[in-house]
């Protein structure tokens, strides 16, 4: 937690800073000017020009582009002055070549002063101008805003993806090639996964094809759907699967990396300059797949169905679905197999917990008692699909089990509205359950006997499988 507050502390100083030493030099620029200009012409027209540069830090406060910017303040002061020079001066050709040299410095200096950092405070590169000229008509119907959405986010994504590999991943893959660099490439791929730069290739290539696909937007004809199919990009997506698994290893790994001085220097020198976290890039593949679902539903939603895309755009989506659906199984399953591996590793048991088959359910203290005639006493208890285990805590954060119950030949009782009870094989007896919450207990019973009901159907239907006769 070190750095959480400093960081952000950090980056809104940095940023401040650099908008403060922005405007501290941009002043002797403004003075020189209006002083060469008093000297040459006049002094009255320096009010005019005042007028003109004021225009220009405007310009500079309007959501546009860094480039635009650029653009409108050179045409915008060239044509102003160019007609003061004739209006005021009579001489507008020198005029308008002290504006042109002025207006070159400006950009100049701020392009090598403020554009020099990992990260700039503008955007890193101006939009794709294809994606403008693609969807130049005036008035675009519902339809037409959907896939110009979804080609201004896969646009946004990859230039995010290209980001995280220059300023993250090339530098630390090669910090890792060092005898003594302060991370290993085994810590590289558990923080970026082993399928980062596949993500990032597929990416370039389905841009790529919406680019040659939508060079012009027809209303009628454009099949937008065709990008996927035609890609075979369905099929490549699969690789998120992979991602989703590895990403709370790679939170888990970048956090326990940040006790390194040095790693956490390293992060927080390309933070500073950045408008967001490497977590907050890192969690953006998550993120994509289930985008691609909610706009390919909207734009199907939006298309006739006699469309010449919509069948494309109606595959597309199912085969969306079923990978976005493939990747929250298997983050799932990640989940699960990390769960059992922390049970396993705190507990002390006999019996092997982690088996590809289990599936952990939940766990908590509650009172029971496995003999009749016995007091009830807190014990953790941890449920799985089919087994369900009774400790109780020998040290802070370690417990030892005292019983291990087979769900599958188990039977169960609900004894009154704050007990049950579930029998294990006879030798152990049975074991009582007791709740003061009756909520609490219903809950518990009803996952108990919903576990059974599971792991029985299971095992029959495995024995129906090998015994099909």
């Amino acid at each position: 937690t070190r750095g959480i507050t400093f960081k952000n502390i950090s980056l809104k100083r940095s940023k401040s800073n650099l908008k403060k030493q922005q405007d501290t030099l941009y002043v002797p620029f403004i003075f020189t000017f209006l002083l060469i200009n008093g000297i040459l012409f006049n002094w009255g027209t320096c009010l005019v020009l005042c007028l003109m540069i004021g225009s220009y830090f405007v310009i500079d406060g309007l959501a546009l582009s860094y480039y635009r910017k650029l653009q409108i303040v050179a045409i915008t002061m060239s044509i102003e002055m160019l007609l003061v020079g004739w209006i005021i001066a009579g001489d507008g050709i020198l005029l308008l070549l002290i504006a042109s040299i002025f207006s070159g410095c400006l950009v100049f200096v701020h392009s090598l002063v403020f554009r020099s950092g990992p990260l700039s405070l503008y955007e890193t590169e101006p939009s794709s101008k294809w994606i403008e000229d693609a969807f130049s008509m005036q008035r675009l119907t519902i339809r037409a805003n959907i896939v110009r959405e979804i080609v201004t986010t896969e646009d946004k994504y990859l230039r995010d993806l290209i980001k995280v590999k220059k300023q993250y991943f090339t530098p630390w893959k090669k910090e890792a090639m060092k005898d003594r660099g302060f991370i290993t490439m085994d810590e590289v791929d558990a923080i970026f996964s082993r399928d980062f730069l596949t993500i990032i290739h597929i990416h370039q290539e389905l841009f790529s094809a919406m680019k040659k696909q939508l060079s012009h937007w027809d209303e009628q004809l454009t099949q937008f759907g065709k990008v996927f199919i035609d890609q075979g990009m369905t099929e490549y997506l699969k690789i998120y699967m992979g991602y989703a698994a590895n990403f709370d290893e790679s939170l888990d790994t970048i956090q326990a990396k940040m006790e390194d001085e040095r790693f956490y220097d390293s992060k927080h020198e390309i933070e500073t300059y950045s408008n967001g976290t490497l977590e907050s890039y890192l969690i953006t593949p998550i993120q994509r797949i289930p985008r691609y679902k909610l706009l390919l539903e909207n734009l199907v939603q939006h298309t006739d169905i006699e469309h010449v895309d919509y069948q494309d755009l109606t595959k597309t989506l199912k085969s969306v679905t079923e990978i976005a659906n493939l990747i929250n199984e298997e983050k799932r399953k990640s989940e699960n197999m990390k769960r059992m591996l922390h049970i396993h590793n705190i507990l002390k048991c006999n019996q092997e917990i982690v088996q590809p088959h289990r599936v952990y359910t939940k766990e908590g203290d509650i009172l029971i008692k496995i003999e009749k005639d016995s007091s009830f006493k807190l014990r953790r208890i941890y449920l799985f699909n089919d087994l369900l285990i009774v400790s109780k805590k020998k040290s802070k954060g370690n417990y030892e089990s005292l019983l291990l119950v087979d769900l599958y030949s188990a039977g169960l009782e609900d004894i009154s509205d704050h007990e049950f009870s579930v029998k294990n094989d006879p030798n152990s007896g049975v074991v009582y359950f007791f709740f003061e919450d009756i909520q609490l207990k219903d809950e518990w019973l009803t996952q108990v006997i919903e576990c059974k009901a599971d792991t029985v159907t299971k095992v029959t239907s495995r024995h129906s499988y090998t015994n099909p006769s």
